[in-house]
């Protein structure tokens, strides 16, 4: 039992972008499915330009000169949101150097940093 409004889901969302695009195309004066597809091009052209992903990343700290603080893997939710990518060689030297090492994600053990 849900209600109207409950749970969209894929097909509501879809449906909402496209009544979005019509009025957008109703106002400007064109077709309604060229802005549809004007914006799905706009979209895959993002996906595709988006870098990727760093395979490592520093956490960095608040105030002067922002001091690293944490090393994650690339993917690591736990990073917070002042960080910078690294490469795998600047991340093993901050891990020796005595860095903390994340201890969610654990990028000692993946680099084989033994302490």
């Amino acid at each position: 039992m849900t209600s109207t409004g409950a749970n969209v889901g894929v097909s509501g969302r879809l449906d909402s972008e496209r009544q979005r695009c019509y009025r957008a195309a109703e106002q400007d004066g064109h077709s309604p499915r060229t802005e549809l597809q004007r914006r799905e091009a706009e979209r895959e052209h993002g996906r595709r330009v988006r870098p990727a992903r760093s395979e490592w990343i520093v956490q960095l700290g608040i105030g002067t000169g922002r001091p690293p603080v944490q090393v994650h893997a690339g993917d690591c939710n736990a990073a917070g949101n002042r960080r910078r990518p690294v490469g795998r060689d600047e991340a093993r030297r901050l891990l020796a150097s005595g860095l903390p090492a994340c201890p969610h994600c654990q990028p000692d053990i993946e680099l084989r940093i033994l302490d």
